[in-house]
């Protein structure tokens, strides 16, 4: 079990059963977390959000515990909000929010590449396309088979989600536990592709190039006029009953101010 799990005293691996959100009680602690793309910025607006609160303490959950995880621990009693890339499923319980979109983006380490078609993305996927033009030799980073940026990347095409799941099936490649250490991985490797976000891309500073798409620029701008139609949405999710403290926090996340400066990141609001 991992550190900050063990601080929280549950166990995200664990089959906890999904029932009605326990209320939370005012407190000067709240706990947030979900899907690593957002955990940067989580962090900006709980630094924010302490210093116009004196006696408030958010703590962003770390690693990140994912759509899934950070669900079951708001179920549990353990997170106050969770943050999530995904509507919830049937099973799944709490009262949730649209919250902000983001580019979904395809980045590389090759920093020469100057974009992709969704033909090549398939072949790269595939294992048709091994090297970037200049003979670079082409290494894929994957995500699970059921990570919501995982869905997401099948939704770009039939073949590409075809492609995708064939990469899946091989042992050869790196699945990276959450989307912060993917974006470290794409970081790391000579010749990297995988997906992220532009967000978190924007909100670390990452050295990697999003790669165009079709000829498409992956831009906030571009996003929001809809010359680029792939993105990540990110959901609030929050008890059936929450405390007046949770209420507030989350007031202030989805507040003009806070949306506004999250817009320098790559992000905008939900629609």
């Amino acid at each position: 079990m991992s550190a900050s799990a063990s601080v929280l005293g549950w166990n995200p691996t664990a089959a906890a059963p999904v029932g009605k959100a326990l209320t939370v009680p005012d407190t000067a602690l709240l706990r947030i977390g979900g899907v690593g793309s957002v955990t940067p910025i989580l962090k900006r607006l709980a630094a924010v959000y302490e210093q116009q609160h004196p006696g408030f303490r958010v703590q962003v959950v770390e690693p990140p515990l994912g759509s899934s995880g950070s669900v079951r621990a708001l179920a549990a009693g353990k997170l106050e909000v969770a943050v999530t890339g995904r509507v919830l499923t049937p099973q799944e319980r709490g009262n949730v929010t649209p919250w902000v979109r983001t580019p979904l983006v395809l980045a590389t380490s090759y920093l020469k590449a100057t974009g992709l078609s969704l033909k090549q993305v398939a072949d790269a996927y595939a294992g048709r396309m091994t090297t970037w033009p200049d003979g670079q030799p082409l290494r894929l980073v994957l995500r699970s088979a059921f990570e919501s940026e995982t869905l997401q990347l099948k939704a770009l095409s039939p073949e590409v989600a075809q492609a995708v799941d064939a990469a899946l099936q091989r042992r050869d490649l790196p699945v990276p536990d959450n989307d912060l250490a993917a974006l470290e991985l794409i970081q790391r490797v000579q010749g990297s592709l995988g997906s992220s976000s532009l967000g978190l891309m924007l909100s670390t500073q990452a050295k990697v190039r999003a790669l165009p798409i079709e000829g498409r620029e992956p831009t906030l701008a571009h996003l929001l006029s809809g010359a680029y139609p792939w993105s990540r949405t990110y959901h609030l999710v929050q008890p059936a009953q929450a405390s007046h403290a949770v209420v507030r926090w989350l007031d202030f996340l989805r507040s003009d101010a806070a949306l506004r400066s999250l817009q320098p990141l790559g992000y905008a609001v939900a629609a």
